[in-house]
């Protein structure tokens, strides 16, 4: 009797044993199709974002031929060092732009007072302020070709009127709301006199170490009344200059960058005594200095600043 009891208990261990294993190996089943599901799916993903990653790259490649290649066609109408040289030749120039193409320009051409020298800072960076910057630099030439003045005053007012027609006339471009700041030098090195005017940007003169600081005017190249305000104090800023005097033309790219240990911006004051302090030194010098100046900012101790601004700065001895 005990031997049938375990016999039976046996049996019953058994047939749970195979119903256990049975459902266990169903589970399995179930969760292998579910892995492979998964796994088909991932894959699937995975294939997915593979090509999406080589459309981006294969994008962002064509962004980045086309901003180089922008860049070849900028320095081809930026003034470079060598073309600054050939008129000014104890100057330097320094050009930062923010990403491979700016806002910023620099321009200089001969005149029929002497030599004329602009920096511009136009609104916006990359592909905006590049594209605005070209306009620009075109309305300059034109203006020049034109031979209608007879002061750097009247020159800025004709660039204006030339750039307000080109972009707000007859509300060609209603959404269109950018500007640019300038700084535009006359030397008549036979009067030996610099003629200055400009919008929102100064100019600075060192003699001996002294500063002497120019202001531009306060209005908007956008403002259609721009020329007619500019007008109203007519007569160039004139400086009869000696010498060994030394002039810096700039945009606000240099002073408005992050950087110290505190994360503050350079500040205007800070640069105008930056200057004097090196005013000592060859123009191709003072150049480096700047540069160094601008690294050690950016690159305090414990923290890198990205630029912050496109930047442009020329200097020049006369």
């Amino acid at each position: 009797m005990n031997d049938f009891k375990l016999n039976l208990r046996d049996q019953q261990i058994t047939f749970d044993h195979q119903q256990i294993t049975e459902t266990i190996e169903s589970v399995l089943q179930k969760n292998n199709r579910k892995v492979d599901n998964h796994l088909v799916e991932l894959t699937t993903a995975n294939y997915i974002l593979t090509k999406q990653n080589e459309s981006i790259n294969k994008a962002q490649e064509l962004l980045n031929s086309s901003l180089r290649y922008g860049r070849i066609i900028q320095n081809s109408i930026n003034a470079s060092k060598d073309e600054v040289a050939h008129l000014f030749p104890e100057s330097f120039t320094f050009y930062s732009p923010q990403n491979l193409i700016g806002g910023d320009l620099i321009w200089t051409q001969k005149c029929k007072f002497g030599k004329i020298i602009a920096v511009v800072d136009c609104m916006g960076h990359g592909v905006p302020g590049a594209m605005l910057a070209m306009s620009v630099y075109h309305i300059l030439n034109s203006t020049l070709m034109a031979n209608t003045f007879e002061s750097a005053t009247e020159f800025l007012c004709n660039v204006s009127d030339a750039y307000f027609k080109s972009f707000f006339d007859s509300n060609k471009s209603e959404d269109f709301a950018d500007t640019f700041d300038i700084s535009l030098c006359v030397v008549d090195e036979k009067s030996q006199i610099v003629r200055y005017r400009g919008v929102k940007q100064s100019l600075i003169v060192l003699r001996n170490r002294e500063i002497i600081e120019f202001k531009g005017d306060r209005v908007s190249v956008a403002d259609e009344k721009a020329s007619q305000i500019i007008k109203n104090k007519p007569w160039d800023r004139v400086w009869p200059y000696k010498e060994g005097d030394q002039i810096y033309l700039f945009t606000d790219g240099f002073q408005d960058q992050f950087g110290g240990e505190s994360n503050k911006k350079y500040k205007y004051s800070k640069f105008k005594k930056y200057l004097q302090s090196i005013s000592d030194y060859s123009m191709s010098t003072q150049q480096s200095m700047l540069i160094d100046e601008l690294t050690r900012w950016k690159n305090p101790s414990n923290f890198f600043h990205e630029q912050t601004d496109d930047i442009a700065v020329v200097g020049i001895q006369l």
